[in-house]
């Protein structure tokens, strides 16, 4: 199997990419979390390779453009609960919450 993944990864790598590009909703889910199954895999199959520095950098070029997609899937992302979309440990509230803007408090001078 390995050297299966070995022959076809680098050759179908952007066809796989592309197809998950494809099925990627940026109204339904984070594209980190989204990617996260991909990347694992990865990341599982650099390990088995560990030994093969050729199959190692190939699957590392795999990754960064992984990481380019998520990049520019994050541009797009829009969920549709504020508090979604706030970094995690934060809440966002909507603006105007409790009838006050954040910048009610700052000075005209």
């Amino acid at each position: 199997m390995l050297s299966h993944v070995k022959q076809q990864l680098p050759s179908r790598f952007d066809e796989i990419l592309e197809d998950w590009r494809n099925n990627y909703d940026p109204e339904k889910t984070d594209p980190q979390i989204y990617y996260e199954e991909l990347e694992s895999e990865l990341n599982n199959y650099r390990q088995a390779f560990a030994g093969d520095t050729d199959a190692v950098s190939a699957i590392d070029h795999a990754l960064e453009k992984v990481n380019e997609e998520i990049w520019t899937a994050a541009d797009e992302f829009a969920p549709q609960d504020p508090l979604v979309a706030a970094p995690h440990g934060h809440a966002a509230l909507p603006n105007g919450a409790y009838g006050r803007n954040v910048f009610d408090d700052v000075d005209d001078d």
